[in-house]
């Protein structure tokens, strides 16, 4: 008797922790998607503003342009390459 209430703690404590082992992986995989959607906010705000930054700069570059501003002037107040500028 003694026997089986022992395999029956056993068991039940095998159980528990392969039931723990699954929810703490379970926690886990929503904890890492939770993370990796943050980061890609984070990342997607990032790129965002660089590239309209980029746009700005070319915005800026092409009015300087059309004002007749010369290519080195441009350069230096857009920090734009002259391939760029003249592609405008």
């Amino acid at each position: 008797m003694a026997t089986s209430r022992q395999e029956g703690v056993e068991e039940g404590i095998a159980r528990g922790i392969e039931e723990g082992r699954e929810q703490g992986r379970q926690e886990g995989i929503q904890q890492g998607r939770q993370e990796g959607i943050q980061q890609g906010r984070q990342e997607g705000i990032q790129q965002g503003r660089q590239e309209g930054i980029q746009q700005n700069t070319i915005a800026i570059a092409r009015s300087c342009k059309q004002q007749g501003l010369d290519t080195e002037t441009i350069m230096a107040i857009t920090q734009l390459s002259r391939e760029d500028i003249e592609a405008l």
